[in-house]
């Protein structure tokens, strides 16, 4: 349970300090009697603080103000009486302490003395002792206590009364139940457009001025309100039209009696109308720039943007200057229509160029978003005569200036500067990101540029290359049929390295034909046991399996989404490569992990292990430290280029004499595929 009680940490201003003394003004017709009673009160007590007055003038002087908490006068005067002063106190401060103190005292007086008011009636005989300023003084102590507490209470209500009107906020307090009006301040009227008096005679009028969609949810928080929790909601008040009007926030807590009952409910509401349509115009401004993304250039970003900064900021006269760096000159690309009737121009490009000595390139190389309040006060402006006013001009990073501006005179406030620093932010993120995709798209037609070099080659090396080496492995072996019997041991050899040769070549162009058909000539990507992959990869080099004595192993794979030739062709290059590079009895690990949308393969061997400046070098083509007679040099840049087709990484780690280990990702596949094999 929440609410308000007294115990809080609000400070009022005590209107004195505890232990401030009493002051009082002592009077009586008798100069040296009124000095002797005020010598007696202090004397009597240490918190008094006493003074003569011989005239009532001179005793009246300095009342009304916090100078004089009472007084105490005779009753007998030449020209007038005890009680005619009270009067005259009384008109002054009509709370202020007064006690008679006479020697010539009656009943008739002292009745007189209290039906006037008066807070206290000492008598005497003779001359005033100890007993009795005693008595004065203890009439004092109540009087002056309650006359403070009374002050207190009055000031203290004068300041939450202050504090009521000088805010913008309604600060209301109702019963618990909602029936009566406690307390509500003049800002009640300028929020809601009805009047204090009728929500005084009805507590329930508020209601009549909140939008009918609305009231629903502000009854239910009052409900929850008088239950004794606290409440928090938002809603809008109708206009004198009935149409929706100011946009409320409302705060409010219960406020229990000593029994723990919800005694009132008190809150602040607050107009927010301002704050929500910041929040509309925000949510404006990140659905206009999503558009950003679907740029294809710098011309169409600024264009944009110069768009964005009319509808939803409300500038518009915008426009977008592009940074020349080799010529240091800023030239327009985009512009509202207010910008180019601002400047007398008809098109963006008969705007003109910003040179290095115009002040906006200044201000454009000084880096940071300047508002000019009057264009036509710049000394050297790019484009003097426009009908221009205020100007905000707003360096785009290094690429381009974007100039904000209103033909009237206007002010920028910090939200709107807001806004035109994420818009530029935006523009520098939607730029950069322009740059990245001619750069990419630079790539990909020099790959595609690439990628038909080679297709050229393999189309020559299948048809041009092919038929002259069959003519020379055709003559090489009949050679060898017809006169092998003849040859020395010379030419044994000679034959030998000449058929290896032609071997070698025709396994090298095979390789390279492969290599260059990984991306033409694949096939479509469909989800794919590796399982039954790797096994019938592992089945194919069957006899280099037992010609090598080695142990290949592998753990259940998952499935993967791939061109399944390609990944059986990854496996069969990755394992042959640890049979041959493993040592003696070598052993091969293949395992796999999931993580995430990709699958992660690992093939290890025990073998002598790769030099770290090697780990890039192997997977380039021809590039590979290979002492095989039988290897072309193409195997591991295979693996690599079909790792890439599905978007994956491959690497290697090892160290030497400590085996190696390929690593390699693939598109991860419905774990529910999965083939039947041994």
């Amino acid at each position: 349970m929440s609410g308000v009680d007294f115990d809080s940490t609000t400070y009022v201003r005590p209107l004195v300090e505890a232990d401030e003394a009493v002051t009082v003004r002592c009077l009586h017709p008798d100069e040296a009697t009124a000095a002797a009673v005020a010598e007696g009160l202090e004397a009597s007590t240490d918190s008094v603080s006493a003074r003569a007055a011989s005239s009532v003038d001179e005793a009246l002087d300095g009342l009304g103000t916090d100078a004089v908490d009472c007084v105490v006068s005779a009753y007998a005067f030449p020209d007038t009486d005890g009680l005619a002063v009270l009067e005259r106190v009384r008109a002054i401060d009509d709370g202020l302490p007064f006690v008679l103190l006479t020697d010539e005292g009656s009943e008739r007086v002292a009745a007189a003395a209290v039906n006037a008011g008066a807070d206290g009636y000492v008598t005497y005989e003779g001359e005033p002792d100890e007993a009795t300023f005693a008595a004065v003084n203890d009439r004092l102590a109540t009087a002056v206590d309650d006359y403070r507490t009374y002050r207190r209470l009055e000031e203290t209500t004068d300041l939450l009364f202050r504090l009521t009107e000088y805010t913008n906020d309604a600060l209301w307090m109702f019963s618990g139940d909602w029936s009566e009006t406690v307390i509500i301040n003049s800002a009640y009227e300028a929020l809601w457009d009805r009047s204090v008096a009728d929500l005084i005679d009805e507590p329930g009028d508020f209601l009549e001025g909140i939008r009918p969609e609305d009231r629903e949810r502000v009854t239910e928080k009052m409900a929850v309100l008088s239950a004794g929790e606290s409440a928090d909601l938002e809603f809008q008040v109708r206009t004198d039209e009935g149409e929706s009007g100011r946009w409320i926030s409302v705060h409010a807590e219960p406020v229990f009696d000593d029994d723990g009952s919800v005694a009132y409910v008190a809150g602040f509401s607050r107009d927010v109308s301002e704050l929500k349509q910041r929040e509309v115009r925000l949510r404006d401004l990140a659905e206009a720039t999503r558009q950003l993304p679907h740029a294809r250039s710098e011309r169409e970003v600024a264009e944009i943007v110069v768009d964005i900064v009319d509808s939803v900021i409300g500038c518009p006269v915008t426009a977008y200057w592009s940074y020349d760096a080799d010529d240091e000159r800023l030239e327009p690309i985009a512009a509202s229509e207010s910008a180019l009737d601002v400047a007398g121009v008809s098109d963006t490009e008969s705007l003109p160029a910003i040179e290095a000595g115009h002040d906006e390139m200044a201000l454009y190389r000084a880096g940071e978003p300047t508002v000019v309040p009057e264009y036509d006060a710049l000394s050297n402006p790019s484009a003097p005569g426009a009908d221009l006013e205020t100007l905000m001009l707003v360096p785009v990073g290094d690429r381009g200036l974007l100039n904000v501006g209103h033909p009237d005179s206007t002010e920028f406030d910090e939200f709107e500067r807001t806004m035109v620093e994420m818009i530029e932010q935006a523009t520098i993120d939607a730029l950069e990101r322009v740059e990245r995709e001619a750069e990419l798209e630079r790539q990909r037609t020099e790959l595609q540029r690439s990628n038909e070099s080679l297709q050229q080659f393999a189309y020559v090396a299948s048809h041009d290359l092919q038929e002259p080496l069959r003519m020379v492995s055709s003559y090489v072996s009949l050679l060898e049929e017809e006169y092998g019997d003849s040859f020395d041991e010379d030419g044994e050899l000679y034959m030998e390295y000449a058929v290896d040769g032609a071997t070698r070549m025709q396994a090298m162009i095979d390789a390279l034909l492969q290599y260059s058909r990984v991306t033409t000539q694949g096939d479509e990507l469909t989800e794919t046991d590796a399982g039954a992959v790797f096994e019938e990869t592992v089945r194919s080099l069957e006899l280099l399996v037992e010609e090598r004595e080695a142990t290949v192993e592998g753990d259940d794979l998952p499935a993967v989404t791939v061109d399944r030739e390609q990944l059986g062709q990854l496996f069969q290059n990755l394992v042959e490569n640890a049979l041959h590079y493993g040592g003696d009895q070598p052993t091969v690990t293949v395992d796999a992990e999931r993580e995430d949308d990709r699958v992660h393969f690992t093939v290890a061997d025990d073998g002598p292990g790769i030099e770290a400046d090697q780990h890039d070098r192997i997977f380039e083509i021809f590039k590979q430290n290979s002492s095989r007679s039988e290897s072309t040099g193409i195997g591991l840049a295979m693996c690599k280029r079909i790792v890439n087709r599905h978007g994956g990484e491959i690497w290697v780690e090892s160290e030497p004499g400590d085996g190696a280990a390929f690593h390699f990702t693939m598109p991860a596949g419905d774990e529910a595929v999965q083939e039947t094999h041994a």
